[in-house]
């Protein structure tokens, strides 16, 4: 009976080593238990954060379309040294703009001078015009005149020669 109580101690003993190692155990689980709970705050915070993330998340699918659009970007920006050529000569524009009142005085000046011209002269040059018809009617009247004599003058060879033939043949 001993025996059996001394199992039982000894039994008991184990158990209780058993726990006193299970509670050694947790014992030193309690360094990182307290790191653990320590991040509790920050893990809270950053939880905060997560219906701003998902937000976020939301526009993607519309950030990914807009990067679809970047080649036709970069081949618009290939134009750009283009363009900042022809904007170094905008001053040269403008300069030469600067001329274009100017031209307009000068135009307006040469048309008031031609309808000066047109007012002053313009019954003369009417007169000149007439006269000129005039002339080219009598040289056309002329021409024909001398056509009908060239065509006497020719009959009248054809005769003389026609005459001369008959008096040789005689």
């Amino acid at each position: 009976m001993q025996d059996l109580q001394e199992n039982k101690i000894l039994l008991a003993i184990q158990k209780l080593n058993s726990k006193m190692d299970d509670m050694q155990k947790q014992l030193n689980e309690i360094p990182d238990m307290k790191k653990q709970l320590n991040l509790i705050p920050y893990m809270q915070e950053q939880l905060k954060v997560i219906p701003e993330m998902q937000e976020q998340l939301k526009i993607i699918p519309e950030m990914q379309e807009q990067l679809k659009v970047i080649p036709e970007m970069q081949e618009q920006l290939k134009v750009i040294p283009e363009m900042q050529e022809q904007l170094k000569a905008i001053p040269k524009m403008q300069e030469q703009l600067k001329v274009i009142p100017e031209m307009q005085k000068e135009i307006r000046s040469i048309s008031r001078t031609v309808a000066r011209i047109e007012v002053v002269h313009g019954d003369k040059l009417s007169a000149l015009f007439d006269a000129f018809t005039v002339h080219s009617e009598k040289l056309e009247s002329h021409e024909k005149r001398i056509h009908d004599y060239e065509k006497k003058v020719q009959n009248h060879e054809n005769q003389i020669y026609y005459l001369k033939s008959k008096f040789q043949g005689l």
